[in-house]
């Protein structure tokens, strides 16, 4: 069963030269969790739902996904899924998922499907740093500062 991340104990790596994909309907959330990616280094791109995230990580190669646990079009399940079973490269892709801690029925069935981790919806950096950071080699989350502007690959506001 997969636990929410242990902020006690989760430094704020830097992830500089890695690329995320954050996949949420909601406007909201996708804003929160797209600043605190870039925030933490990651190149950011932008999926409004759960068809554009598997033609977005088909087409462009991102290192990890960040999706959202609510999605009326395609749920997070059926993305992680779909996405795993594109290639042999992102059968290994790192994905987190955003979600309510009260759904522990959806959360339990996240690692069954091959989602890594989870986080609360509220998108804390520390959180997402430790949830994404212990995927990857120190080398390439090397620990420089963090960016502090908004990402210029997302929309503003989104749909």
């Amino acid at each position: 069963m997969i636990v929410p991340v242990d902020l006690a104990r989760s430094p704020l790596p830097s992830l500089f030269g890695l690329s995320g994909l954050v996949v949420a309907e909601d406007a909201t959330v996708q804003r929160a969790a797209r600043t605190v990616a870039f925030r933490l280094g990651l190149a950011v791109e932008c999926a409004d739902g759960g068809r554009a995230a598997i033609a977005s990580s088909r087409a462009h190669g991102v290192d990890a996904v960040i999706l959202d646990r609510a999605m009326r079009e395609l749920d997070a399940l059926g993305v992680a899924v779909a996405i795993r079973a594109l290639d042999a490269h992102l059968s290994g892709l790192p994905i987190v998922a955003l979600a309510d801690p009260a759904d522990t029925r959806r959360i339990g069935r996240c690692a069954e499907i091959g989602i890594d981790g989870w986080i609360d919806r509220s998108v804390e950096p520390a959180a997402l740093a430790a949830a994404l950071g212990a995927r990857f080699e120190p080398a390439r989350a090397a620990t420089r500062p963090a960016r502090a502007g908004p990402p210029a690959s997302c929309p503003a506001s989104s749909a």
